[in-house]
């Protein structure tokens, strides 16, 4: 009887997505989406919502929150989670395919459903984009599903991902997060919810919890807080990542660091330059595993990932724990690591910028390695294992990991 009712608590929570530690103003999001859902079960198809906004506004953490509490009233449910940056990869937009039938279709109780799926193949092989759509719109035909396509940034993602859904069950809800809304203009969407910043006094509540680990500011930093939140414009992830980042700074002395954060911020108007303040508040080695972690490490078990830095940096567990504490780097429900878009995108633009150490795409990679006096490298970074060819007089490489069972190194970063 116990191991049934652990069974039973563990295939309840294997759906759950993680959500922030301080979920400021997030009930009110979700009670105002969650009323435009009940509204559109009237309708005689499926419900298709989006939720638009800048990044950094709260749209994949308000979508989780949706998920977390309805996907149990669903036959199947998927939260497919970055699609801007799978999409990039070979044959990211098949695997994310593969992804949603794996999940809804080949997922479904057999009980509630026509046929008996013991006797289907467990995993489908898909060719191409297209083959992947026909797929999609056979084996989810009638299914009454909860699936929440997140972060959308072209129609090439809407038609590989989204359109085939359409033969979902009436009583389906598709809900798609993009920071671009002309890539829902063709689509008739029941309705858009547009995200808008939060408020002065949430955003209060948000930045004084990750800075101060309590709902108001000292007497002698209220002013300089007011400041550094006003400056941060109502966008959540700003006002958690730099009130992370100046946790621990509470004593009169650290006025003066207060007030030059608030400068940086003032001086800043995009986002990448706002979160770039947390990044210079890291130590040397800290500062080189966040690139690591944004450049190849996402999506990593964060055990591989404390083994990487011990092997590059001689402590793992602190650096990360570090970084955790900034809201720079997070661990979801399975143990892997994740990074805001946005704060990844921040990473990779420093590594752009600077000294261009790390190579994480096939394409710049193959770029880069084509010359003439060559050796031969066998490596992995996040796309298909290929030989590339280095010149040793133009970079020297530095293994970064151990060799995998399958004898290639799963990233490489070049000095």
């Amino acid at each position: 009887m116990v191991e049934k009712v652990m069974e039973t608590l563990n295939q309840a929570d294997e759906k759950i997505m993680g959500g922030p530690d301080f979920p400021v103003g997030l009930v009110k999001r979700r009670k105002e989406i969650e009323k435009m859902l009940t509204e559109s079960k009237s309708l005689q198809c499926f419900g298709r919502f989006g939720l638009v906004g800048m990044g950094g506004i709260g749209k994949t953490t308000t979508a989780k929150s949706i998920y977390n509490k309805m996907h149990k009233k669903f036959e199947a449910s998927f939260f497919c989670l970055n699609i801007r940056e799978h999409a990039g990869y070979d044959r990211g937009l098949e695997d994310l395919q593969a992804k949603i039938l794996q999940n809804t279709a080949l997922n479904v109780n057999k009980d509630k459903r026509a046929y008996d799926i013991e006797h289907r193949p467990q995993k489908i092989e898909i060719n191409d984009v297209e083959h992947g759509k026909s797929i999609l719109s056979s084996e989810l035909k009638g299914i009454n599903a909860l699936i929440v396509l997140d972060d959308v940034d072209h129609e090439s993602h809407i038609d590989a991902l989204y359109r085939p859904l359409y033969t979902l069950g009436a009583k389906s809800v598709v809900v798609i997060t993009t920071r671009n809304r002309d890539s829902l203009k063709r689509e008739q969407l029941t309705e858009i919810y547009e995200m808008q910043e939060l408020d002065k006094e949430n955003s209060e509540r948000l930045f004084h919890w990750h800075a101060f680990l309590k709902p108001d500011a000292p007497a002698h930093l209220k002013r300089v807080s007011q400041d550094v939140i006003a400056a941060c414009k109502g966008l959540p992830l700003s006002l958690e990542v730099i009130g992370s980042s100046l946790y621990g700074c509470e004593s009169e002395s650290d006025i003066s660091l207060w007030e030059e954060n608030l400068r940086h911020l003032q001086e800043n108007e995009n986002i990448f330059g706002v979160l770039r303040i947390s990044y210079h508040h890291l130590e040397g080695n800290e500062k080189e595993a966040f690139l690591d972690i944004c450049c190849f490490l996402i999506g990593k078990h964060e055990d591989i990932v404390c083994i990487f830095l011990e092997g590059c940096y001689r402590t793992g567990q602190k650096i990360l724990d570090v970084l955790k504490s900034r809201s720079l780097v997070s661990t979801d429900a399975e143990g892997l690591i994740r990074v805001h878009d946005q704060i990844r995108d921040m990473g990779r633009h420093i590594v752009r910028e600077g000294k261009k150490d790390r190579v994480w795409e096939e394409e710049t990679a193959n770029d880069v390695l084509e010359v003439r006096d060559a050796f031969f490298l066998n490596i992995y970074c996040q796309f298909e294992i290929c030989y590339m060819m280095c010149a040793e007089s133009y970079i020297s490489v530095e293994r970064r990991e151990k060799r995998t069972e399958d004898g290639c190194l799963h990233c490489v970063v070049f000095q």
